[in-house]
């Protein structure tokens, strides 16, 4: 069924340059750092691409950094500043998330679930 309903969806437009699928019209909801790094068309407005709808399925043994996203620790020490490597959520976004036999899913990652369904929002922090 989600499968059937990830068919009928419409594509999406999107900025060019946003790996979490943000909405031109929406610019408060934009990831960290993608107004600064925004393409310009030759006309002056913001460079947007249509794209078909995410559908991301999350795997029984996924880990909390793929989930949520994490550092790129070997990449931000060869350029020198923090490089953030998107997770399944950030993909999802805008999409569809399917979880199947989520009973089964480790207890901590329904837990992340559930608190980023609620607050609508993922904070990706390190230690």
């Amino acid at each position: 069924m989600a499968r059937g309903l990830h068919a009928i969806l419409p594509p999406i437009e999107v900025v060019v340059g946003s790996f979490s699928n943000d909405d031109l019209a929406c610019p408060e909801e934009w990831e960290d750092g993608l107004a600064e790094k925004v393409e310009y068309d030759s006309s002056g407005n913001i460079k947007t691409q249509v794209v078909r709808s995410p559908f991301v399925k999350i795997p029984l043994g996924v880990t909390e950094d793929r989930l949520i996203g994490s550092v790129d620790v070997e990449e931000s020490v060869k350029i020198g500043t923090t490089v953030f490597q998107p997770g399944l959520l950030v993909e999802a976004h805008r999409g569809v998330l399917y979880v199947d036999e989520s009973n089964l899913l480790d207890g901590g990652i329904s837990n992340l679930l559930l608190n980023v369904l609620t607050d609508n929002v993922n904070i990706v922090e390190r230690e």
